[in-house]
């Protein structure tokens, strides 16, 4: 009887309910405020859908992209990227080259698809959320951002994050008005 008295008396008003998450944890940003302070390689290294990026070069004509990147040594990542040109079901185009990092923050890396190009790209925010689990998603620069692309572990991403990832790349004076999403089958 006390019991049920008890039950009966308890305001279930004030439970607390578990907080929701917000959709985009931001990655600390280094002491030069471009790119991210520090990328954990294992956790970068996977298969990565391009959700949406700045149109560039032989790039523009791109769709369902993607880039893996596996470890070749230490020092080495192996960089696979493809996509279908023109529309989702257009011919597959591929290109295979190497990534280095230029320092122990492994957020600047120098890529290389041919023998005579390379690249400085930036990871320039990244997945905050505290975890060992790999990033969910990532954007990397160009050193002028003249090419951005926002990268996701599946081919959608939560609106709510992508506003988001947008809100914060605008903050901070990135070209967001030139980036555009990818089409995935």
């Amino acid at each position: 009887m006390i019991l049920t008295l008890l039950f009966a008396c308890a305001d279930y008003s004030e439970v607390a309910e578990e907080p929701t998450p917000p959709a985009a944890v931001f990655a600390p940003l280094g002491d030069e405020e471009y790119r991210v302070a520090q990328i954990d390689p294992e956790r970068y290294l996977g298969l990565w859908y391009e959700f949406a990026a700045i149109p560039a070069g032989a790039q523009a004509r791109c769709t369902a992209t993607t880039a893996e990147y596996t470890l070749v040594d230490e020092e080495t990542i192996g960089v696979h990227n493809e996509c279908r040109i023109d529309t989702i079901d257009g011919a597959l185009s591929q290109i295979d080259g190497t990534a280095t990092p230029e320092d122990d923050r492994f957020s600047h890396l120098k890529v290389q698809f041919f023998a005579s190009f390379q690249a400085d790209y930036y990871v320039v925010e990244a997945d905050g959320t505290d975890t060992s689990e790999p990033y969910d998603w990532a954007v990397v620069s160009t050193f002028n951002d003249a090419v951005i692309w926002v990268l996701s572990r599946t081919p959608d991403m939560d609106a709510e994050r992508y506003d988001m990832i947008m809100d914060r790349l605008s903050e901070r004076e990135l070209p967001v008005d030139k980036i555009v999403e990818t089409d995935h089958p």
